[in-house]
């Protein structure tokens, strides 16, 4: 059942590739972040450097505004993959999504990831504070993401409100344990493979981060939000999980 979840999902990013490269435009974000001292490239991420010492206030203020323009940006291009694949599953007004509700998705996606990256880069810097272990507050910040991981398609799919949102995001986790375990290996997986080939290119060209950035935009970011809603809607609709499984 776990090959047919992939290729399904593989199959609706590579319907919906469109939606990914445009998706990969937060690659222009680099160059911004590249130009401060405590931001750094690898892994297929930006990494923001941890510290009880705080830039200047001018400093400061640009570079959260950077991050509140990207998590904005994120935010709607979240959106689009996540309604994509609901456009594929079920049957929408089209011209009524693109125009308003999309748009209505997108401001709440960047409400929760606004919220939601400020509340663990004070928790990361209150495990700082106190001495925690890196690898103890990894974990838990780790779990902690976990735990509202379909918080973007409650919204999208559902249509629920940000605070509702959380509730079904809680609600289908618990339903749906291994539907979750499933979704956190594949990720762990793609990861894993990502870091191995970030390591080979680097021995050739020291580009490799940056190789490594645009995979993870292109293909493992939306590739993981396709899979997510696809098992969220097949886990969540006896209709549909019938008529996409029935078969098997």
């Amino acid at each position: 059942m776990e090959s047919v979840f992939l290729s399904k999902s593989f199959s609706f990013y590579l319907k919906n590739v469109k939606a990914s490269i445009i998706f990969a435009l937060l690659l222009v974000s680099v160059v911004f972040f590249a130009s401060f001292s405590n931001f750094f490239v690898g892994s297929g991420t930006i990494f923001f450097s941890y510290s009880l010492t705080l830039p200047e206030l001018s400093v400061l203020a640009v570079q959260l505004t950077g991050i509140m323009l990207f998590l904005l940006f994120y935010s709607f291009f979240v959106t689009v993959i996540v309604f994509s694949v609901r456009k594929e599953l079920s049957t929408v007004r089209l011209s009524y999504y693109l125009t308003e509700a999309i748009r209505r998705f997108s401001f709440k996606l960047f409400a929760f990831f606004a919220f939601f990256s400020i509340a663990m880069y004070l928790l990361q810097l209150l495990f700082l504070s106190i001495g925690f272990p890196a690898w103890l507050s990894s974990i838990i910040l780790l779990l902690l993401a976990s735990a509202f991981i379909f918080v973007p398609q409650a919204i999208v799919v559902d249509e629920e409100a940000l605070l509702h949102s959380f509730l079904t995001n809680f609600d289908f986790i618990r339903k749906n344990p291994k539907t979750v375990l499933f979704v956190m290996v594949i990720g762990a997986v793609l990861l894993a493979v990502l870091q191995l080939l970030e390591f080979g290119i680097d021995r050739m060209l020291l580009l490799g981060n940056y190789f490594s950035l645009f995979i993870m935009v292109f293909f493992i970011q939306p590739f993981m939000e396709t899979l997510k809603t696809y098992l969220y809607m097949v886990q969540r609709f006896d209709l549909i999980k019938e008529h996409e499984l029935g078969a098997h």
